[in-house]
């Protein structure tokens, strides 16, 4: 992506209501500034205001084209203990991610997943519209969040998928979804680098557990860039 700065976008204001109370969300965000956005509201389930389990599905578009889309997501339930071991030492890692690691957390990945199994064949990915282009974990603000860039040819649209250690300990996982047409890739990356350079975390690391010694020993530490 290319970099460039969100002033070019024009935005009247860099705080609105839907900014303040950005940290109601998602339990990992206190503050994420959404000036850029606007809450969609056609469906009271995609705004957020019907909860099952403490299920958490809320759209924005941007206001400069409506066909972009950031949703923030939880699905209202904990993985297991040893799902969330696999999360929690893939995240404390910063780098590229092969697609191979990717399996043992294919309950977290969710319908990602799927495309993750069959681009490990070759005969198969062929045959299925979802392709992961790329995955990492990067740092964002002091917090390790694993990166999933994706596209769906049948809808020719690029994504985006962060997947994010609420609580740092893997058992709670937040998602933030970018998604827009694929033409629109270049003209969007200065608007998701701000909206995530904008984000304050409620817990920025991980706390000490048992068996990981090994992997918390080895920090490393680098600046997203777009």
């Amino acid at each position: 992506m290319v970099d460039s700065s969100l002033g070019d976008l024009n935005f009247s204001s860099l705080c609105d209501c839907s900014s303040k109370q950005s940290g109601n969300i998602l339990d990992s965000v206190s503050f994420v500034r959404l000036s850029a956005f606007e809450e969609c509201r056609k469906s009271p389930v995609l705004s957020g205001e019907i909860s099952c389990c403490g299920q958490v599905f809320r759209r924005f578009r941007w206001k400069n084209n409506r066909e972009v889309a950031l949703d923030f997501w939880h699905r209202g339930f904990s993985v297991s203990d040893n799902l969330a071991n696999e999360f929690f030492k893939l995240v404390s890692s910063p780098g590229p991610i092969q697609s191979e690691r990717l399996i043992p957390i294919a309950e977290v990945l969710g319908p990602i997943a799927a495309a993750v199994r069959c681009q490990m064949e070759p005969d198969i990915a062929s045959m299925i519209p979802i392709k992961i282009d790329a995955s990492e974990v990067r740092t964002i603000n002091s917090k390790n969040v694993l990166f999933v860039f994706w596209s769906d040819t049948n809808q020719n649209r690029t994504h985006v998928t962060l997947f994010v250690d609420s609580k740092c300990d893997g058992l709670k996982v937040d998602e933030i979804h970018f998604s827009m047409p694929s033409e629109l890739v270049e003209e969007t990356s200065s608007l998701i680098a701000e909206t995530l350079d904008s984000i304050q975390w409620n817990i920025l690391a991980p706390p000490p557990i048992p068996g990981l010694e090994a992997v918390q020993a080895h920090p490393v530490n680098f600046v997203p860039s777009f």
